[in-house]
């Protein structure tokens, strides 16, 4: 094996690394808000059985709803970030072209 393929192969292997220390804190971050959210829904729940705190309740739901829809958010995030992590190791390791397109 070659000097060049050896370090190819540590590049490759650090891309993979990279790829998923991204992936799990997207992943911390996703769980983080689907436990906010039954918090917030749990609250919004207890609150509705007193009707003087009905308000307080509308906004916990109101809330958890928002950490729901954070979660695609965040996976979508994700994947575009793992994916720009892959396309410059390849830009680096000449496994691409650079070419221009048109529009």
């Amino acid at each position: 094996m070659t000097e060049e393929m050896m370090q190819s192969d540590v590049r490759r292997k650090d891309v993979g690394r990279r790829v998923r220390d991204v992936e799990s804190a997207y992943a911390l971050l996703r769980l983080t808000a689907d436990f906010l959210a039954a918090i917030l829904f749990l609250a919004g729940s207890v609150a509705f059985l007193w009707p003087s705190w009905a308000d307080f309740a509308v906004w916990c739901f109101i809330v958890g709803s928002a950490f729901f829809l954070m979660k695609p958010a965040m996976r979508l995030a994700s994947l575009a970030h793992a994916r720009s992590i892959a396309h410059e190791a390849k830009l680096e390791l000449g496994m691409l072209e650079r070419r221009i397109r048109p529009f």
